[in-house]
């Protein structure tokens, strides 16, 4: 298989993991990119802000505005490096973690909910295939390399 087609099939599941499994998702207290920062920071904490943005593919005023008010909600806290003043490390807080394991409950809930209508056949095949991607996917997982 080409990697062209690899890619096209890729990008061709994100939307479909949303429409088919979260679109019943709904949060007031959550916008896409404060769920995206959250969830890298539950991944990787204390990176300078800047890798993040990278990664995220926001410029640096309006992850500077997201921080702002992730800081206001008390969900992350701003450090400067210590070596470098100029640089500032974000970090996920204690109630920011909690938060995100509650919005996970209810995503999970959600793809449950969804899978539904499929056999345990099904579920038992999807499981074995995620299984593979995300063991594949962790090899291409450079994302908080410094």
């Amino acid at each position: 298989m080409s990697r062209d087609k690899l890619a096209g099939q890729i990008l061709g599941m994100i939307p479909l993991f949303h429409r088919k499994l979260l679109k019943k998702y709904k949060s007031s207290e959550l916008k896409r990119t404060e769920f995206l920062l959250l969830n890298n920071l539950m991944m990787a904490d204390g990176l300078p802000m800047n890798v993040y943005g990278e990664k995220l593919c926001i410029s640096k005023p309006n992850l500077t505005k997201l921080v702002h008010e992730l800081v206001d909600k008390q969900w992350v806290k701003k450090e400067k490096n210590e070596e470098d003043k100029r640089v500032t490390r974000i970090y996920l807080t204690k109630r920011g973690r909690e938060f995100l394991e509650a919005q996970y409950r209810r995503m999970k809930e959600q793809v449950i909910a969804s899978t539904e209508k499929l056999t345990d056949e099904e579920v038992e095949t999807l499981v074995v295939n995620f299984e593979s991607i995300h063991h594949i996917f962790m090899k291409l997982d450079d994302m908080y390399d410094e």
